[in-house]
């Protein structure tokens, strides 16, 4: 349906949930690092989340306008997080 803000919205939604399964069972899925990155990136209008099962590898963040983009990458090196670059393509993931 290419609804961008639905999408953003649900993986917003998604980071909440697990936080929210870290509190109630007790295990910290979200480190504070991952939780940062997260806020940072929901407040630049993407979806931020943890990827993988939690507890500590690393955080994306999903937008389709390079003005996000550009805040979420200036946010998050201004916050000592390193940034690789990454996009969604048919032939995978590949390093340019």
């Amino acid at each position: 349906e290419k609804d961008w803000g639905r999408l953003i919205i649900e993986l917003q939604n998604n980071e909440q949930a697990l936080a929210q399964l870290g509190r109630v069972s007790g295990v910290r899925i979200e480190t504070p690092q991952l939780e940062t990155m997260a806020e940072l990136a929901n407040t630049c209008g993407a979806g931020g989340k943890l990827s993988g099962a939690g507890g500590g590898d690393c955080g994306i963040a999903v937008c389709f306008q390079e003005d996000a983009e550009k805040k979420i990458k200036h946010a998050w090196q201004n916050s000592g997080f390193a940034v690789v670059d990454a996009t969604v393509d048919p032939a995978g993931v590949r390093k340019e």
